[in-house]
C-alpha cells in the first residue's frame, strides 16, 4: 500500500454485511478523479466483489448495491483499490474486512459464532464429558482423547480460549484484555 491510500482506509470498515448496500467516499491526492483517474476496489474471498467509484470532483463515490453484496457468503475477504488511467495502474490501499452474514435471509436457527467458538464450545463439551466420566473416551475435532488426555485437551481448549479473545479483541478495536495494575506504598 502506498502512503497516498491511507486515507482509503479509513473508508471501509474492518465488518460489513452481506446484503447491505455499501456506499464509501475516498480520494487520493495524487491521482484526483477530476484528471481522469478511475477507482476499483475489489473484494476476494470465497466469493468476490467488484465496485468502481462514481467521480465525485476530484473524489469518488462507491456503492454496492444490495442486491450484490447479499450474493457474498459471509468470512474473511482482502480488498485492493488501484485507480487507473490509460495504461497507468496503481493500488492505493488494500485491507481486510470481514462479511458478516445477511441475518434478514439466514436459515433459522441460526448460529452466529465464529468458528473458533464452535470448537471452544465443543471442546469445553469434551473435557466436561471426561472430567465428569461420563465417557472414557470422546471425539473432538479430527482427534479422540481418553482420560489420560486431559492435559491435552486441556491445553487444545485453552488455546482455542485465546483465539477466540483474540478475534473479539479484533473486533472490539483492540478493546476488552484486562489489564491488571498493582499500587504499593512504602
Amino acid at each position: 500500500m502506498t502512503a497516498a491510500g491511507v486515507a482509503m482506509l479509513a473508508a471501509i470498515p474492518a465488518t460489513l454485511r452481506a446484503g447491505d448496500t455499501w456506499k464509501w467516499t475516498s480520494s487520493v491526492a495524487d491521482y484526483p478523479a477530476g484528471d481522469g483517474w478511475l477507482l476499483t476496489t475489489n473484494f476476494r474471498g470465497t466469493d468476490s466483489l467488484d465496485v468502481t467509484g462514481e467521480a465525485d470532483g476530484d473524489g469518488w463515490t462507491s456503492t454496492a448495491a444490495a442486491a450484490a453484496t447479499a450474493a457474498l457468503t459471509a468470512g474473511r475477504y482482502s480488498w485492493i483499490s488501484r485507480v487507473t488511467k490509460d495504461s497507468e495502474t496503481y493500488t492505493i490501499a488494500s485491507g481486510v474486512v470481514e462479511i458478516l452474514p445477511d441475518l434478514a435471509e439466514a436459515a433459522e436457527p441460526f448460529d452466529g459464532r465464529t468458528d473458533a467458538e464452535k470448537q471452544l464450545a465443543a471442546a469445553e463439551t469434551a473435557l466436561t464429558a471426561l472430567l465428569s466420566k461420563q465417557h472414557t473416551s470422546v471425539s473432538f475435532g479430527d482427534q479422540s482423547f481418553t482420560i489420560q488426555d486431559i492435559e491435552k485437551l486441556k491445553r487444545v481448549r485453552d488455546q482455542l480460549r485465546e483465539q477466540v479473545a483474540a478475534e473479539k479483541r479484533k473486533t472490539n478495536g483492540g478493546k476488552g484484555r484486562r489489564i491488571l495494575v498493582e499500587f504499593g506504598g512504602r
